[in-house]
């Protein structure tokens, strides 16, 4: 992936097959993370949710 193909990542952190959480793990394995910024954004308010995301 070339890291101009991607600007931003709104990232929800509730999501049916891959959570946010895991997104972003898979993401950092590949190295993506450094080049991709990434905005978490979920309608959960759960303070452990809160405190992971921050």
């Amino acid at each position: 992936m070339d890291s101009t193909d991607i600007s931003l990542m709104l990232l929800d952190i509730v999501m049916p097959n891959m959570d946010g959480f895991e997104v972003l793990a898979v993401m950092n394995r590949r190295n993506w993370i450094q080049d991709i910024p990434v905005i978490m954004i979920s309608a959960e308010n759960t303070s452990s949710y809160i405190e992971h995301a921050s």
